[in-house]
């Protein structure tokens, strides 16, 4: 079982050895005051800055630039490569990857709140949700969820109810995107555990059990949830500051 960092360790953006056996996750909270905003927007690609003007919103140009940059900052790092230089592919479902090179990578964003996730050479997949109330969480359960995990939640006590939806969701959804699928037409397709502290594929896609599922530290009033292939021996987690 992996060893997953218990809280958030606060940083400042610096070099940071990725080894084998590790995950690291960085937490970026997009709307602190004190990023560099015009300096972040100078290592995006033409694609990324295209995307950021068709933001109506200046909210959502900030929070892209943001993220998107910090991911270049760190990827830049972890590869010894200058950001701007950096390429990416993206296969038919749209998962990116770094065109040259063994890192792979994973964000997930919700709201202001946005984690990105690393490995050495090991596919992963990151989610992060808002709890939101206005869920209508079984009827969403009973479209995407699998029979098991629709019975649990079923059985769940009401006052537990939306955060047990919100753990099963990101599981899922993390499992989805380090292979790299579609939620909406696999999700059905496969189980994981529901308990807040037993994380765990019970049933992979083909069988495909060879996945290392975790919880990530506490982000108030976020689920979250990382999903690696193979076993990992230690998830780092950082929250970096501006």
């Amino acid at each position: 079982m992996a060893h997953v960092d218990k809280s958030w360790d606060h940083q400042q953006l610096r070099a940071v050895s990725l080894d084998p056996g590790e995950a690291h996750v960085w937490y970026v909270d997009t709307d602190t005051a004190g990023w560099p905003l015009e300096n972040l927007a100078t290592l995006l690609s033409q694609d990324e800055t295209t995307r950021v003007d068709r933001f109506k919103f200046d909210h959502l140009k900030r929070r892209y630039t943001i993220s998107h940059g910090v991911l270049r900052q760190l990827l830049s790092r972890y590869t010894d490569t200058a950001p701007n230089q950096l390429q990416f592919v993206h296969n038919q479902n749209d998962k990116p990857s770094l065109a040259c090179g063994s890192v792979q990578f994973n964000i997930s964003h919700s709201r202001h709140e946005t984690l990105l996730a690393f490995t050495a050479t090991q596919t992963i997949g990151v989610d992060l949700e808002i709890v939101r109330d206005s869920v209508s969480c079984l009827d969403i359960a009973r479209r995407f969820f699998s029979a098991v995990e629709v019975g649990v939640l079923a059985a769940t006590p009401e006052a537990e109810q939306r955060s047990t939806f919100f753990r099963c969701w990101t599981r899922k959804e993390a499992y989805v995107k380090a292979r790299g699928d579609g939620i909406a037409a696999a999700a059905s397709t496969f189980t994981v555990s529901l308990e807040p502290d037993r994380p765990s594929l019970i049933d992979g896609i083909n069988d495909d059990l060879d996945w290392t599922l975790t919880n990530l530290p506490e982000i108030e009033s976020f689920k979250s949830a990382l999903c690696v292939r193979g076993s990992v021996d230690r998830v780092r987690c950082f929250a970096l500051l501006p």
